[in-house]
């Protein structure tokens, strides 16, 4: 059979192997999102293809190549057009609209823009058309690949709108951030206040957010909020650009598009993790080294330093002063907290979702969209003192008064600080913004 009926979705691309890179995105994100792709319809269609090079699999099964696929009525074959329509260099078209005459499709353009074949008999295709017309140069592979099952396309390449989003978010919240990061590592200019519980019973409190900020606010002044935003900006754009590149390398390195299991299958959910907790630490190890400069950025604030003023700054203060590995101080305890996270959200959320969740409640849909959201504001809380020690530790030791007695002893590891913080009572310091209560160990008696 040299012609595909029922076509849901097709896709061009210059080379083979950028076509089995999608094939192997496309397979995954169906598994991902419902039934699989029907692989007795997928086929493919060479156009131009010098050599031969191996089909396309789907499902282990190489597809059948094709002259010609049917679509809406219309023929797709690759024998319209001419050489000069081709002759564009890797330009990327919808195509919302084609000519159809005597029932035979033919996609045909220019270099810069998408001319349509024009005749009497021009009909328009409807608007969803999936279907993408990459120009080729003359003699360079070209293969279509129609397939019976609609997918979500996965950008390669991060957009400059992304990364500009990304930094203004960083910067919306950095105030929130740098509040608690100067709770975290234990400085309150601010004396406690008195307050009462829900039950009556007296107990103190240390200021809130934004009595924090109108403090930094008086001493910086607006400006001061944002002190070590720099490094976290770049972190933002280095995240961003890593994480998408890391995905695609994953996604080809460990074969995805073989995972066959059900939706609800609890080896599926332990993959797809295993996955993503990849991506994460190699991310992580990208941009530990902003995030230590920024967290040092901040904790100057307690002691009036101006040692670390700026990115290079830093950069030069930390090779001189402690090496290359300065700059992963404090990763390993919050590498361990995102993996633990990760796990954490991931399971519940499926063990919830299979479970507890009844196919027969009509809300059912949404509570499953909604359980890993609400499962991840649950596991924050037990791993919001990995990521505790991980700030402590960054500033530890490093010639601020942040991280030198009397403010802070000096711990030999990570573990050293997680003890004394435990020790103290402390261990979830600068876990919540509001209603921070005194750490009993150091509560004065409050008398009537």
């Amino acid at each position: 059979m040299d012609m595909l009926d029922d076509l849901d979705f097709a896709d061009l691309s210059p080379t083979i192997s950028q076509m089995r890179e999608k094939m192997v995105k496309l397979e995954h994100n169906s598994n991902r999102v419902g039934p699989a792709i029907n692989a007795t319809k997928t086929k493919e269609m060479r156009v131009k293809t010098a050599g031969k090079d191996k089909s396309v699999c789907c499902r282990g099964t190489e597809l059948e190549t094709v002259k010609e696929f049917t679509y809406l009525g219309s023929v797709v074959s690759n024998d319209g057009g001419t050489n000069q329509d081709v002759k564009g260099q890797g330009c990327v078209f919808p195509v919302q609209s084609c000519v159809s005459t005597e029932n035979r499709t033919f996609l045909c353009g220019k270099r810069g823009t998408l001319n349509l074949v024009q005749n009497d008999r021009c009909e328009r295709c409807a608007p969803s058309l999936a279907l993408y017309f990459m120009m080729e140069a003359e003699n360079s592979p070209g293969l279509v690949v129609a397939a019976g099952q609609e997918a979500t396309a996965t950008p390669e390449d991060v957009e400059p709108p992304v990364l500009l989003l990304g930094a203004a978010v960083t910067a919306a919240l950095h105030p929130l951030i740098y509040v608690k990061l100067l709770i975290q590592v234990g400085h309150e200019p601010l004396p406690p206040i008195v307050g009462t519980t829900m039950f009556g019973r007296k107990v103190l409190y240390l200021p809130g957010f934004f009595s924090y900020a109108q403090y930094i606010i008086k001493v910086d002044g607006k400006m001061g909020l944002f002190r070590g935003l720099s490094p976290r900006i770049v972190s933002s754009a280095v995240s961003t650009v890593v994480r998408s590149k890391a995905k695609k390398q994953v996604a080809l390195l460990t074969n995805v598009e073989k995972i066959e299991a059900p939706q609800s299958s609890l080896g599926k959910v332990v993959k797809e993790t295993t996955h993503e907790m990849i991506i994460q630490c190699v991310t992580r190890v990208a941009i530990h080294p902003f995030h230590v400069m920024s967290v040092r950025c901040m904790a100057q604030f307690v002691g009036r330093e101006v040692k670390y003023s700026g990115l290079f700054t830093c950069i030069r203060s930390i090779l001189k002063e402690e090496g290359f590995t300065g700059f992963f101080t404090g990763l390993i305890p919050h590498v361990l907290g995102e993996v633990l996270f990760l796990w954490c959200c991931n399971l519940l959320s499926h063990f919830i979702n299979t479970y507890a969740v009844d196919d027969s409640f009509s809300q059912a849909p949404a509570v499953r969209s909604y359980s890993k959201f609400v499962m991840g504001i649950a596991v924050t809380v037990l791993t919001s003192p990995f990521m505790l020690v991980a700030d402590v530790m960054a500033v530890n030791n490093c010639g601020l008064a942040a991280g030198l007695p009397p403010h802070s002893p000096i711990f030999k590891s990570w573990m050293h600080c997680w003890n004394h913080l435990r020790h103290k009572g402390q261990i979830f310091r600068g876990s919540s913004f509001f209603f921070r209560r005194v750490p009993v160990t150091s509560m004065p008696i409050i008398k009537d």
